[in-house]
């Protein structure tokens, strides 16, 4: 599979714009979306990350990489409450971090 991050750039970019226009309780409701699907979709996802791990080892990426690619029940519990966190920041930040 090749990837293309220029238009993957692109792409993200142009969330970044959508996104900054949307209310506060629409990027609420967004971010909680996302943390919930990230612990309903687990297992696929470990499943995934376990294939892109072995693709990392065959091109020879150092160990201490592939365990920060390396992704565990654990690690995606702890991405989906930062996620949640997010949504309770005091407005001022949500701003910085998710700018209209």
């Amino acid at each position: 599979m090749t990837v293309d991050l220029k238009s993957m750039a692109r792409e993200a970019r142009q969330a970044v714009l959508t996104l900054r226009t949307l209310p506060r309780e629409a990027k609420d409701w967004a971010l909680n979306l996302l943390a919930g699907k990230i612990i309903d979709e687990q297992d696929a996802i470990i499943a995934a990350n376990a294939e892109d791990l072995v693709q990392a080892e065959a091109a020879g990426l150092a160990p201490a990489m592939i365990d920060r690619l390396r992704l565990d029940s654990g690690r995606l519990a702890g991405i989906a409450a930062d996620l949640r966190k997010v949504t309770e920041l005091a407005d001022r930040w949500v701003r910085f971090l998710m700018p209209r």
